[in-house]
């Protein structure tokens, strides 16, 4: 059973934080991603508020703002970058034992469908280059001409 996170700079940095720590691949909720696009369109709609209010105060304010947006959005990309590390390393070990990992339960719909995809793509090329090298013929795989840009 999932437990249900708000999130806030807090939980997204305690996130962001775990995932750093640990080897394994954290879970996130199902509904992550919508939740996470909801927080942050709501600190943007926060920002173009204190934006229209004109006084001294309300500039410092926005300076705070502005600033957690990016601290916000820069958790949002490390977080994504260890995920897919993790992933990538997942889908090696996936394709050279042919055994599937536990963790791909702890993938978000869209993180396992790139799983997926990453992994049948390894598959393939370790077929048709080590194992046909392997066996003594030459790798089997259409290289497409590179064509120079204009």
């Amino acid at each position: 059973m999932e437990n249900e996170v708000i999130i806030t700079y807090e939980t997204l940095y305690d996130l962001l934080r775990n995932e750093k720590n640990k080897s394994e691949l954290q879970q996130l909720s199902a509904n992550f991603l919508k939740d996470l696009i909801n927080y942050l369109n709501k600190k943007q709609e926060i920002l173009e508020s204190q934006e229209k209010k004109k006084s001294i105060f309300t500039s410092t304010e926005v300076q705070k703002t502005r600033k957690q947006i990016e601290s916000i959005q820069k958790i949002i990309k490390e977080l994504y970058e260890r995920r897919e590390s993790k992933i990538i390393q997942s889908c090696l070990i996936s394709s050279r034992t042919n055994i599937e990992s536990e963790e791909t339960s702890r993938l978000l719909p869209e993180e396992q469908e790139f799983h997926k995809i990453l992994t049948k793509n390894l598959n393939h090329y370790r077929e048709n280059i080590l194992y046909r090298l392997s066996a003594g013929q030459l790798p089997n795989i259409d290289i497409p001409e590179s064509k120079p840009k204009d």
